[in-house]
């Protein structure tokens, strides 16, 4: 009862997060194809294609699908009723995937519209300058402006993984770090050995002194994450609903849904 109940929901809420993150990832860049009036011109660096699923945002979902703990085990042994929610594919069923791609959506569209319209001014407003030496006047560019969506799109995955966590551990807070560190290390290195005709050449460091590159990663993420963390919530409370429910009064509650169906029917094959 125990570890099955927990295979199956770290198994299909893996599976969800990989939906997920892709689709945001997608996305960003099918704006991007409106904006570029379908050039083909790419908004990340090819590496960074490559990268994404490898490095960026691999190891925290998979860390998720091996130690998640959504319920406790003394839930569990205690109320064998609760295995039955998981029954019947409960979180692969087309509905329940079409909201993780709703979800992928709202994360690629906070993350493109959000750099497009503060860090590039949406052709309304100067774009976003940042500090270099010898230099009175730096704008953001194009490969800035994709290096910043890359960033943030990686963050508000991440940060959306511990919204999703309900059992924080060792292993999860050293995967996230390793994560951080790890990336962070592969985009210096990277930069560090570019030409100066390269489009990541020295991006990193210029978007590090852009003053407004860090006041719009607590807005994406704030936007990003804020249907997350009322899906969390209102998720505990149903799981809390259920827990507390015992075996009779779960039994009381389908017989009285059974007979409201049973009395509807009637009314209506009676009108």
């Amino acid at each position: 009862m125990v570890h099955g109940h927990w295979n199956y929901y770290r198994i299909s809420m893996t599976a969800n997060i990989f939906y997920f993150k892709n689709v945001a990832f997608v996305v960003v860049q099918v704006y991007q194809m409106f904006y570029d009036g379908f050039s083909g011109q790419s908004l990340f660096d090819s590496l960074l294609y490559t990268l994404y699923n490898l490095t960026f945002t691999f190891l925290p979902p998979l860390i998720f699908g091996m130690t998640e703990q959504h319920l406790s085990a003394n839930d569990l042994l205690r109320r064998p009723y609760l295995y039955r929610l998981m029954s019947q594919s409960s979180n692969l069923r087309c509905w329940y995937i079409l909201l993780w791609v709703i979800d992928g959506c709202w994360h690629g569209s906070v993350v493109y519209f959000v750099c497009y319209y503060v860090l590039c001014g949406g052709m309304l407003y100067s774009d976003a300058t940042f500090f270099q030496s010898g230099v009175s006047y730096s704008a953001v560019d194009f490969e800035l402006f994709g290096n910043a969506i890359f960033i943030y799109l990686v963050v508000t995955c991440i940060m959306h993984n511990i919204v999703l966590s309900r059992h924080l551990n060792l292993i999860l807070v050293v995967g996230l770090f390793l994560t951080g560190v790890v990336n962070l290390a592969i985009m210096f290195f990277y930069q560090s050995i570019a030409t100066p005709s390269s489009r990541i050449y020295m991006n990193y460091v210029y978007l590090g002194s852009c003053p407004v590159f860090w006041l719009c990663l607590p807005l994406v993420t704030v936007l990003a994450l804020l249907p997350d963390i009322l899906w969390r919530i209102s998720s505990d409370a149903w799981w809390d609903y259920q827990i507390a429910l015992s075996g009779v009064k779960r039994m009381r509650e389908k017989r009285s849904r059974k007979a409201w169906r049973q009395f509807v029917g009637r009314r209506n094959s009676s009108d």
